[in-house]
C-alpha cells in the first residue's frame, strides 16, 4: 500500500511539472514541513509538494534533500522524482 502511494505521488508531481511552461525551471527539490517537495528558485514558492515524509527517506537522501537538490531540466526534475518518490 505505502509503495503504491509512493507511485501515486510521484505521478502527480511529475504530471505537474509537465503541466508548467518550460521557462518554470529551474526548480530544487527539497524537505519542507517534513515532506519531500519542490521549490521555484525564481519565487521561491513551493511548485508541489508529495505525500512522501522525509522521515521514511534513507538518512544519505534526506541529507541531499535538506541541503536542496537542483534540478535544471525536466530531465533532471524526471530522474529525481523517480529516484525519491518510487
Amino acid at each position: 500500500m505505502k509503495r503504491w502511494i509512493r507511485h501515486l505521488a510521484a505521478a502527480s508531481v511529475l504530471a505537474q511539472l509537465l503541466a508548467a511552461p518550460a521557462a518554470a525551471l529551474p526548480y530544487t527539490m527539497t524537505i519542507r514541513d517534513g515532506f519531500v517537495c519542490v521549490v521555484d528558485e525564481a519565487t521561491g514558492g513551493t511548485v508541489c509538494a508529495s505525500a512522501v515524509p522525509a522521515g521514511q527517506l534513507p538518512a544519505g537522501d534526506r541529507a541531499l534533500l535538506e541541503q536542496g537538490l537542483p534540478l535544471k531540466t525536466r530531465a533532471e526534475y524526471t530522474r529525481a522524482v523517480e529516484d525519491f518518490l518510487s
